[in-house]
């Protein structure tokens, strides 16, 4: 894997909408060379799926990590996993090392759905603790990720106050364009037996509203670690830290994460023991957080996980 090949991964990820001959002129190669390159890079299983990337905040979804720490190993076939694979507001479940044993991503409608999650959990025998935290705003960066020297765009997420209703048509539509390759419109027509032009309204229509933030690539970003670390591109692991700072220090803590090269993922976030969930890979994770201490002598790291492997389970939407 080249820069080229990040440099493509990068702009589906941001707008897998594009054609090749846009996405060529981007990164300087042909059209035919970057459709054989997307095409290796889906066989390499580094490009999941592609799907369409929803602000989940604007259609009413609190998203939320909880924690889970286990009394021992459990494997995949343990009666706990499965009950959390069944349940369709987890989207994620991975197994950490660290705070806890099993990281869960879930997306609720509001509270109570969370607490009847947490309420499942607490009831269990087999969990010693669990801990949670609900995402107010968050930013994706994704250069970073990709080792790019300057960056294109972000990805911003947050919780919003005023939730836009979507029909079951738009659900529908939004699960449709999930599929290992790029779809058309007329693809997705197909899939809904409806014309393409009525496909094509409903998809602006939710973009314009800013439900639908682009069509995306789902990147496996565990693989690719594993890639750039083997080409001495990059080393360490996916490693996730909670800190507690000062209301005074807020503001500032956020725009210095946005600009500190070992922050891949920023979260301001709703928790009792800390307010900041950030996520680095591929740097030197002492250096990074010294750099962060030395900036904001307040700063109190609460605890750290590190993400062990692929997801056990992995949602793209909480319908």
């Amino acid at each position: 894997m080249d820069l080229k090949d990040r440099k493509i991964l990068y702009e589906l990820k941001f707008d897998a909408g594009q054609s090749y001959s846009q996405i060529g002129k981007k990164v300087g190669l042909k059209k035919e060379t970057v459709f054989h390159r997307v095409k290796r890079l889906e066989e390499l299983k580094i490009i999941r799926t592609y799907s369409l990337g929803i602000n989940y905040g604007l259609i009413g979804y609190l998203r939320s990590e909880i924690y889970v720490k286990l009394n021992s190993i459990i494997t995949a076939k343990h009666p706990l996993l499965k009950n959390l694979m069944r349940n369709p507001k987890i989207i994620t479940v991975q197994y950490q090392a660290g705070l806890a044993d099993l990281l869960l991503t879930v997306y609720t409608k509001d509270d109570f759905e969370l607490f009847e999650i947490l309420d499942d959990l607490y009831d269990n025998k087999g969990i010693e603790n669990v801990d949670y935290s609900v995402t107010i705003r968050g930013v994706w960066q994704g250069f970073k990720l990709f080792q790019l020297d300057k960056p294109y765009l972000t990805h911003n997420y947050f919780l919003s106050r005023r939730a836009i209703e979507i029909s079951a048509e738009d659900v529908a539509l939004i699960k449709a364009f999930v599929h290992p390759t790029r779809l058309s419109f007329v693809d997705v027509a197909r899939k809904l037996k409806k014309p393409a032009s009525q496909v094509i309204y409903r998809y602006n229509d939710l973009r314009k509203k800013g439900v639908i933030r682009a069509r995306v690539a789902i990147i496996n970003k565990n693989r690719l670690n594993r890639i750039l670390e083997s080409k001495g591109v990059t080393k360490g692991d996916n490693k996730q830290t909670f800190i507690k700072i000062p209301k005074k220090d807020r503001s500032r803590f956020w725009n210095s994460c946005l600009s500190n090269e070992g922050c891949i993922v920023t979260r301001e976030v709703v928790n009792k023991n800390y307010n900041f969930a950030i996520e680095s890979l591929g740097v030197n994770y002492r250096e990074f957080l010294s750099s962060l201490s030395k900036s904001f002598p307040d700063l109190k790291i609460v605890n750290q996980t590190t993400r062990l492997g692929d997801s056990i389970k992995r949602k793209l939407h909480p319908f």
